[in-house]
C-alpha cells in the first residue's frame, strides 16, 4: 500500500533532508561556523531561517493555489511559489559553494511552529475565508522575513550570502505590496 505524505509536510520533510545532507556531505570536508558574539544571527543560523522562512511561503501557496476559486489569489500564490522555490534553490547552491552548515536555532524553531500554525488555519478554511486567510498570512509572514532579513544581514561575513539576502528583500517587498492590493481588492468585493 503506497504511502502519501500531505504537501506542507513533505515540504518540511524534503527541507530538513536538504539541510542533513548538506551538513552531512560538509562535515567530512571540515567546513567550519561563523558564530555572532554580539547578539547578531550567526550565518548559519541565518541561512537556515531563509531556507525555513523560503519553505514555508512555498507550501502556504500550495495550499492556497490548489484550494482557491479566485483568480487574482490563484496567480498570487503562484507567484510567490516560484519566486520563494527559485530563490531557495539558488540560496542551497551558495549554501553548498560557501560551505555554510545551515542550523536551526530558537528563532528557526519558532518560525517553523509558527509557519506549522499558520498552514494548519489556511487548511481548515474554504472559500473566500480562505483567500482572505491565505492573504493576511502572507502579508504577515511577508513582513516578517523583510524585519528577519534586517537582523540576518549584518551576521553574513560572506559576499555572495549578503548578496542573496540583498536581492530576496525586493521580492520579499514586492510580494507584501502585492498581497496589500489583493487584500484591498478581496475585502471591497464582501
Amino acid at each position: 500500500m503506497p504511502f502519501f505524505l500531505p504537501a506542507g509536510r513533505l515540504l518540511g520533510l524534503l527541507a530538513t533532508v536538504v539541510l542533513l545532507s548538506a551538513a552531512a556531505c560538509r562535515a567530512t570536508t571540515g567546513t567550519t561556523h561563523i558564530s555572532s558574539t554580539d547578539g547578531r544571527v550567526s550565518e548559519a543560523e541565518a541561512a537556515g531561517l531563509l531556507l525555513l522562512a523560503g519553505n514555508a511561503e512555498v507550501s502556504s501557496s500550495r495550499v492556497a493555489a490548489a484550494r482557491t476559486y479566485d483568480a487574482g489569489v490563484l496567480a498570487y500564490a503562484a507567484r510567490v511559489r516560484t519566486d520563494h522555490a527559485s530563490m531557495n534553490a539558488a540560496l542551497i547552491e551558495l549554501i553548498a559553494s560557501a560551505r555554510v552548515d545551515p542550523v536551526e536555532g530558537t528563532r528557526a524553531r519558532a518560525l517553523r511552529e509558527t509557519s506549522a500554525d499558520r498552514r494548519a488555519r489556511l487548511e481548515a478554511l474554504t472559500g473566500r475565508a480562505l483567500d482572505i486567510g491565505y492573504i493576511d498570512a502572507t502579508l504577515q509572514s511577508q513582513r516578517e522575513l523583510l524585519a528577519l532579513l534586517d537582523v540576518i544581514q549584518p551576521g553574513m561575513a560572506r559576499s555572495a550570502l549578503r548578496e542573496h539576502a540583498a536581492a530576496l528583500r525586493p521580492v520579499v517587498a514586492a510580494h507584501a505590496a502585492h498581497a496589500e492590493q489583493l487584500r484591498a481588492t478581496l475585502t471591497a468585493r464582501e
